[in-house]
């Protein structure tokens, strides 16, 4: 199904997404973000009606500690030995906890990109700033529960949104590096390091083994002359005569 043109959209905001696919009434065009904020929308009704609930996850990963502790402690009283890795584990277990939230929305994120999280994200943020969450959030305790409902969902939203982005973003480029040095002139082990920096393998036996290549060169391209220049200096003696 043909879709209109991000690029023609680019002066609607995500709430006038689903007017816009409506005011358009083309059979063919679908409006893309308009169904996300439909459901969005439709999902602000159970949110007003429940409260935030406890993070079920949470619930799950603390009945497993807290078996993981007993199986310890009996382990203990039986005299049996504890692999010293599980005390580790245990904590990192409760480091997790700590960082995860006690209270969640009664309507799930996916944790995928199954959902525009983005545009529901929005959504969420531009009824918490518009008259009516205004009301809700400063309401009865019902509606200050409401608000809250959807003020955790906009957050599970928004969370999911840039865990989506930094996994799907590129690696970053490796800053690129230069010298302005002869590595030769240096000491073999410090031109091995600085090359290694580079990504070109080398070892300092290199070095030395072209040094000494090197010096060879330069002492060959000496001897050789001077030796051509004895050879020209050397007085020239005709050959004699056979005597008659």
């Amino acid at each position: 199904m043909p879709r209109l043109p991000a690029r023609l959209l680019s002066g609607y905001s995500a709430p006038n997404l689903a007017e816009t696919a409506q005011a358009l009434r083309m059979k063919n065009y679908k409006v893309v973000g308009a169904s996300s904020v439909t459901k969005q929308r439709c999902e602000f009704e159970m949110l007003l009606r429940g409260a935030p609930m406890p993070n079920p996850k949470l619930i799950q990963m603390q009945q497993g500690l807290e078996k993981a502790q007993h199986g310890m402690q009996a382990s203990q009283l039986a005299g049996e030995a504890v692999p010293p890795q599980a005390g580790m584990m245990l904590q990192q277990l409760q480091q997790a906890m700590q960082s995860m939230p006690k209270l969640v929305s009664t309507v799930p994120v996916a944790e995928d990109e199954s959902e525009n999280h983005i545009i529901e994200s929005n959504e969420c943020f531009d009824w918490m700033n518009s008259t009516e969450g205004q009301k809700f959030k400063n309401g009865s305790e019902k509606q200050r529960s409401g608000y809250e409902n959807i003020h955790l969902h906009w957050t599970e939203h928004t969370a999911m949104a840039k865990k989506i982005i930094a996994a799907n973003k590129p690696p970053d480029k490796p800053p690129s590096e230069s010298i302005s040095v002869d590595p030769s002139k240096m000491p073999p082990a410090i031109a091995t390091q600085l090359l290694a920096k580079l990504g070109i393998q080398s070892s300092p036996a290199d070095f030395v083994q072209h040094a000494e290549t090197q010096l060879n060169h330069a002492v060959a391209k000496k001897a050789i002359p001077e030796a051509l220049k004895g050879e020209d200096e050397k007085p020239h003696i005709p050959p004699s005569l056979p005597q008659q």
